[in-house]
This record gives C-alpha cells, sequence and structure tokens, in this order.
C-alpha cells in the first residue's frame, strides 16, 4: 500500500512539475465511455392535484389542508389512528419532501438502534411501494448515516450516553448507466429505531433521453483543463491542491434552481494543503465539462450577468418591460362564495359522482367517496379541486398512446362546459404541459421507454375590458384552471383558482406609466436582497391575485417582477432564492396587494339549509335517485332512530312539504310525516317533487 501511494505521489509531482506546481494526483481517473445520451429535463407542471396524489399514495387522509411554501406546493394531514402530522411538499424543479412528526416523537435512547441491514431493506422497500418518490430502478444505496443524540447534565455537569436514535439511508441516481453527481438528484429516506419510516426527502428531475449522443473529451485533455484552472487560483499560495477522488457522470445543478440537460463532467474533489502550516486549508468539487465546451446545450449552473462585486442589491434586467398596458382599468371587487353542503352536493352531482361523505372543513366542504379515492373540495374564496385518483393509479406506464393536444384541448372544454360555473370568455390561450413517465432497467442496463401519461390543459385567466385592446391577465399563483386529460379522453381531475368577481361601476383605476414604477421596485428590492445581487427574469402587468386560501377584497393593476437572489460571493453566481414582487400600478390602493398579515377566508361555522337550493329532492341518503331507502331513512330521522344526527343538507332535500307559514316560503325547515308521505308519493309517480315544496 505504501509502495502504492509513493507511486501516486510520484506521477502527482510529475504532472504537477510539467504543468503546473503544487498540483497532486492522488486519485486514478475513473472508467468513461466515449459517447453519453443526450438527457434532456423533461417538463415537470406542478398543481395541488397532483401533490394530493402523492399524498394519497402515502397514506393521506381525506381532510387536509394548504400550507404555505416559499416556492412549490404543500399539504398537511393528520392521522386519526396515531394523532400524528404529517406534511409533503413539492416544487418544480423535482423536489419532494415527506416528513412525519413521528421525527420528533421518539425519546433519545428510548429504542435500542436498529441494524443497518433492517433500516436498509426498509428503505428499499419504501422506495419502491412509493414510486412518486423517484424512480426505484434508477436508484441505488450510495451509503448509510446515522443521527446520534447526546446531551449534557446540567446537574452534574457530565455528558449523557451517546443514543443512535434514526438510519438514514441515502440514495443515488443512474441514467443510462452513468452516475448522476453534483448537488442534485439525490434521495434519502429517515427510518426511525421502530422501524417506521419518519420522511424523505429527495430531488428526482423528470428527464427524458434525446436519439443524438454526446462524444466524450479524452481524460488528458479535461485534466490539463483543471491544470490550467488550479495554477490560476494558486498563484503564489504556498497551498498545494491534492486532488484525492475523480468521478465521470451526468451534472445535475442544486435543488431549486432550473435545468434543460444533464452534461457529462468529470469530478475533482479537490483538498488544498499547506505544507509550512501543515494542515488543509480547504476542499472542494471542481467540475469540468466532460464535452466539448462549444457543444453544451447550456453552462453547467446558471450564468451570472454581472462580474460579483458584492454590491448591495445590485439589480440586472434579463425582462423587457411589458407591452400593451392600457392607461386605466376598470377596478373588480371580490365576491366571497356563500358555500353550503348543499352547493358541493349539486357540484358532485354535474362530475357524475356519488360521495356520501361531505366534511365541513376551516375554509369550505370536502367531499369524498366511500373508497376514498376520489376527492372533490371548494372553499370560499373560489379555489376548486377535483381528483379522479383512482383513474390517475389504474392506468399503467405507456397503457395508451399519447393523445394530441389539440384533443385534450376539445376534451377540456367539453368537460368545463359540462360541469359549468366558469366563464369561458375569460380563458386565456390554453398552455400544454405534459405529465411524462420513465425508469431505468438495471437487467438491460439501459433507460426505458419514455412514455407521455397526462396531458395537462392549462387555461389562465384573463379579463376583457374597454379600456385595454387585449384582456388583462390575472397574475397569481394558480390563477386560472389546469385540467388533466389521461391518454386513453378520460379527465382525471381539474385544480381552480376562480374567485367571484363584480366590475364596481364607475369606479376607474388609473395605471401610472412603468417609468413611474420602476423607482418603486427599486426600492423595495434593495431591501428584501440585502447583499444578494437580483436578476430580474420577468415582468408582466396585469390584476394581482393573492396566493389560494388568503382573503381578497379587490382585483387591482399591478405590475409584477419575478427575479432570482444571486450570492454575490459565489464566482459561479448559483441562484440561492427566488422572489416574486408586485408593484401596484394604480396611486389609489384599495386594499395592500399582498397582505402577509392578511387572515385566511372566514371560518364556515354553520350549514344553513334555508339558503340550500337540492340537487335532487328526496334523496336522504345523498346518493343521487329517490327510492325507498329514502323514505325509511327520513323516517328513522324524524323518529330519533338515525345513528347520527340529522344534517342540514338531509333537512334541505327532503322537506318537501308546503308550508302553512308565510313567513317561510317553500318548506316549513323540518322534517316530518307529511314529507315522508310525499317523498313515497313521488316514487310511485302519484306526485311530483321535482320542484320541491
Amino acid at each position: 500500500m505504501r509502495n502504492q501511494i509513493l507511486s501516486l505521489l510520484l506521477c502527482g509531482a510529475l504532472a504537477g512539475a510539467a504543468s503546473g506546481s503544487g498540483i497532486h494526483f492522488l486519485a486514478d481517473p475513473p472508467a468513461a465511455p466515449t459517447t453519453a445520451a443526450v438527457i434532456m429535463v423533461a417538463n415537470n407542471p406542478l398543481s395541488v392535484d397532483m401533490v394530493l396524489r402523492r399524498g394519497a399514495e402515502l397514506g393521506q387522509t381525506s381532510t387536509f389542508q394548504r400550507v404555505k411554501t416559499p416556492s412549490g406546493v404543500g399539504v398537511q394531514w393528520s392521522s386519526p389512528a396515531s394523532g400524528f402530522t404529517t406534511t409533503l411538499y413539492r416544487d418544480q424543479f423535482g423536489t419532494d419532501i415527506y416528513a412525519t412528526s413521528l421525527m420528533a416523537a421518539e425519546t433519545p435512547g428510548a429504542i435500542p438502534p436498529i441494524a443497518d441491514t433492517e433500516a436498509t431493506r426498509i428503505a428499499q422497500d419504501f422506495v419502491n411501494t412509493h414510486p412518486g418518490l423517484l424512480q426505484a430502478r434508477e436508484a441505488a444505496i450510495t451509503d448509510i448515516k446515522h443521527l446520534i443524540h447526546q446531551g449534557q447534565d446540567l446537574d452534574t455537569g457530565g455528558i449523557t450516553p451517546e443514543t443512535q436514535d434514526e438510519t438514514i439511508v441515502r440514495f443515488s441516481r443512474t441514467l443510462a448507466g452513468i452516475l448522476v453527481i453534483g448537488p442534485g438528484d439525490q434521495a434519502e429516506v429517515h427510518v426511525a429505531n421502530d422501524g417506521s419510516v419518519t420522511g424523505s426527502i429527495a430531488q428526482w428531475r423528470k428527464v427524458m433521453v434525446e436519439t443524438p449522443t454526446q462524444q466524450i473529451l479524452p481524460y488528458s485533455a479535461v485534466q490539463n483543463s483543471l491544470i490550467a484552472q488550479l495554477t490560476r487560483e494558486l498563484g503564489n499560495s504556498p497551498d498545494d491542491a491534492n486532488i484525492t477522488e475523480i468521478r465521470f457522470g451526468y451534472y445535475s445543478r442544486a435543488g431549486g434552481q432550473p435545468q434543460r440537460f444533464y452534461t457529462p463532467v468529470y469530478d475533482f474533489v479537490v483538498s488544498f494543503f499547506n505544507p509550512e502550516l501543515q494542515q488543509e486549508t480547504g476542499a472542494r468539487h471542481v467540475y469540468l465539462p466532460a464535452v466539448d465546451p462549444a457543444m453544451m446545450q447550456e453552462p453547467l449552473d446558471p450564468p451570472s450577468t454581472v462580474a460579483p462585486q458584492g454590491t448591495p442589491a445590485s439589480i440586472t434586467y434579463q425582462a423587457s418591460p411589458p407591452t400593451n398596458v392600457p392607461q386605466a382599468v376598470p377596478l373588480f371587487q371580490v365576491l366571497p362564495t356563500n358555500l353550503n353542503s348543499d352547493l358541493i352536493s349539486r357540484r358532485a352531482q354535474a362530475l357524475g359522482l356519488k360521495l356520501p361523505a361531505i366534511q365541513s372543513q376551516v375554509r369550505g366542504f370536502q367531499a369524498t367517496d366511500a373508497a376514498n379515492m376520489m376527492l372533490l373540495a371548494q372553499d370560499t374564496m373560489g379555489a376548486e379541486f377535483f381528483g379522479h385518483m383512482d383513474r390517475y393509479l389504474s392506468e399503467k406506464p405507456g397503457e395508451a398512446s399519447p393523445i394530441a393536444d389539440g384533443a385534450a384541448l376539445q376534451l377540456a372544454l367539453t368537460f368545463l362546459n359540462s360541469i359549468g360555473g366558469f366563464d369561458s370568455s375569460q380563458f386565456g390561450p390554453p398552455i400544454f404541459s405534459h405529465l411524462f413517465n420513465q425508469g431505468f432497467d438495471t437487467s438491460a442496463n439501459r433507460l426505458d421507454n419514455q412514455t407521455q401519461d397526462e396531458t395537462i390543459v392549462t387555461f389562465p385567466r384573463q379579463i376583457p375590458t374597454d379600456f385595454s385592446p387585449t384582456p388583462v391577465p390575472l397574475l397569481g399563483a394558480n390563477s386560472g384552471i389546469q385540467v388533466h386529460v389521461d391518454n386513453s379522453g378520460v379527465v382525471t381531475g381539474h385544480h381552480a383558482l376562480w374567485r367571484g368577481t363584480q366590475m364596481i361601476a364607475g369606479v376607474v383605476a388609473q395605471v401610472q406609466p412603468y417609468e413611474m414604477i420602476l423607482p418603486q421596485f427599486e426600492r423595495i428590492a434593495a431591501s428584501l436582497a440585502g447583499n444578494s445581487r437580483m436578476i430580474v427574469t420577468n415582468i408582466a402587468f396585469g390584476y394581482y391575485e393573492r396566493p389560494e386560501g388568503v382573503a381578497q377584497g379587490f382585483l387591482q393593476p399591478a405590475f409584477v417582477f419575478d427575479a432570482s437572489l444571486i450570492d454575490p460571493d459565489d464566482p459561479k453566481g448559483q441562484a440561492t432564492g427566488h422572489i416574486t414582487i408586485p408593484i401596484a400600478a394604480s396611486p389609489t390602493l384599495f386594499e395592500p396587494l399582498d397582505d402577509e398579515t392578511s387572515s385566511p377566508n372566514d371560518p364556515i361555522l354553520t350549514d344553513d339549509a334555508r339558503d340550500q337550493v337540492p340537487t335532487v329532492y328526496g334523496d336522504w341518503n345523498g346518493d343521487g335517485a329517490v327510492d325507498l331507502s329514502d323514505v325509511i331513512g327520513a323516517i328513522h330521522g324524524i323518529g330519533g332512530l338515525s345513528d347520527g344526527i340529522v344534517t342540514a343538507t338531509q333537512v334541505a332535500s327532503c322537506d318537501v312539504a308546503p308550508s302553512s307559514l308565510a313567513a317561510w316560503p317553500g318548506g316549513d325547515g323540518i322534517i316530518g310525516v307529511d314529507d315522508c308521505l310525499r317523498i313515497l308519493r313521488s316514487i310511485y309517480k302519484l306526485d311530483s317533487i321535482a320542484d320541491g315544496p
């Protein structure tokens, strides 16, 4: 072993002497192919329903709530059996975080440590049975870490015994037989000592393989590039650069960064050592392209457009000002939706569902079918979700040929027209995205064929006005409607943020010129950016809509700036965050555009039957039909024989006998024998209750 190390040191010294003093190669170059497939990152559309489908896979209950996240979608739910809370978060860059409160529930040292082999088996089973986390055939366990706990006894000052409280199993990714390296595309599963999975973290971008291949550079050429770079960096420094490890693979950018292609690279692990001090002064990864730089589809990391000078809040504009900005727009008031359980029942019938269970939530109503696989939810501020989870999970990848975008558009429009509730004149030009599936066949050492399993048709919302030659778009997260269409032509669900609005007659909001808005933006941007540099990537004009689940009183005109924050000390100019800044376009502000202190929608406290209009009169059990079981149910209800309380929906449906009270037109607000008799007569066509009392 010693002779081998001396040989490596000698080789490194010779290389350093030839091309740059103080550079030592202590690792052999890895095996690399002569060509590599072109790997392109597929579009990863993100919506609430996609997260809920992933949640269903992880055992999500029917009752959930949205959680606010900086750049993605998150939901949270509680397990009725254990009472533990579970959180699921996903973002558009392929990041997936699943965490349960079990992680903090275990007392340190309460359970003996689990064996690594058992933890590995549990983690692998979790990955295999939850395909939404990552493609199991692409993943391989790379290492195992342990969460160690150790405290100090304040009374005695002594250190408490060390305990192993969790095992963390980490996974790496392989594409087309080549390892994926870099800060991204990693995964880990957390296994508690009792064998339960307490959470997982993964970044696993969706990818597709292009037909052409890339020519890999000879290793010697890349090594010479590294020597030249390190020679420049060391300059007159006394430090030595020791290359301790060299890997070849596809480069994956860090989480939260957009990426279009995976570039083949060599990864050099460089340790800097000061011979005078006899200590290491630093270490880092140096990634160099393994293909001709002129043939690269994109740089390894997002380029910096301004040399990093550390100037506080320096702003670079990569986007042009918006065009077709009118001088004024009408003001719109947002109308709350007065929801009750019957409204969601009518929507369920329009969707062709039989939903026996309707639950009241903080901001609305939610209904599920008996198998808990179809979900319909509405809230008081115009958000709606419908998911055919059983259909989504039943279709196998590649089971049906991809549907054309034009056909998916017609199916989506037909679907929305059949359920109603949306103003089609406010549909913006449709945007098409696709849900892709692709795995890696480890037995054949190749990627599976990519399959397109779903088409997502998005209709952004826009409002036509007499003040603008073009409709004014609504700007905000999830504004508009997404309709999911599978390859067989079945709509598997939709997600909509469609607040009710009413134009305030005679009230016009003047729009300030963009030149007057720009200084306001730069003042706010400077306070938010701190020492980071800011790159503005998009500027848009429209009505600003607050996020889903947050109360809003008015739609007001605004300029919205999207920007990336850049670390000024990072020579590569990597983005450390993304931010959206709305600036009011009108000098008259009716309410703050994005008030962080704003409370969510007012809670639903009652389900008043008086303002309900039942979908099917006489339908006691909510199955969409009227038969003898409804009559028996109503009789049990009025006789106190029912297993549960009589709901407001049942009162609204079965209060069909005309009232003699002038103050209460229609029914009398209660279920009586007269109501039961009229329902019974209607079954035998002796009476009609189609229009109620």
